[in-house]
């Protein structure tokens, strides 16, 4: 009897771990809105599409990119955007889009001459938009 009250409480013990477990193996933001960007490439006039040189005395390009998230989610898309250089800033640099929503990002930079990365970064996930100028 004492064996079957003890193999019970242990049955017990292990189903409750494995409940924890199970619980906690789940990711926390199941749900969660997935970002995307949209176009993942962009580039100065003859380079790629979304840019254009508005100031040559300035020397800066303009890109526009379009930031909303995966329709099927139950949360908003909280986002973030980056670049590798301080050459770069972003109109909004952050921010909360809701399914059904977008925002769109003016991108000005003064970089030209190769191939750049700017960086959304999402809770789910980040996505790369090339630059491409020069």
């Amino acid at each position: 009897m004492r064996s079957t009250v003890r193999s019970l409480k242990l049955v017990a013990i292990v189903v409750a771990a494995l409940g924890v477990a199970a619980t906690t193996a789940l990711p926390v933001s199941a749900g969660s809105a997935v970002l995307k960007v949209t176009p993942t490439f962009v580039g100065a006039p003859g380079d790629g599409p979304h840019c254009n040189r508005p100031n040559p005395i300035a020397n800066t390009w303009i890109c526009h990119v379009t930031v909303n998230e995966t329709s099927s989610s139950s949360t908003p898309a909280r986002w973030s955007a980056t670049s590798v250089s301080g050459y770069t800033s972003f109109s909004p640099s952050h921010g909360t889009v809701w399914s059904g929503h977008s925002t769109t990002v003016k991108i000005t930079t003064h970089l030209c001459g190769g191939y750049f990365k700017f960086k959304f970064a999402g809770a789910q996930n980040t996505v790369a938009v090339v630059y491409s100028c020069g």
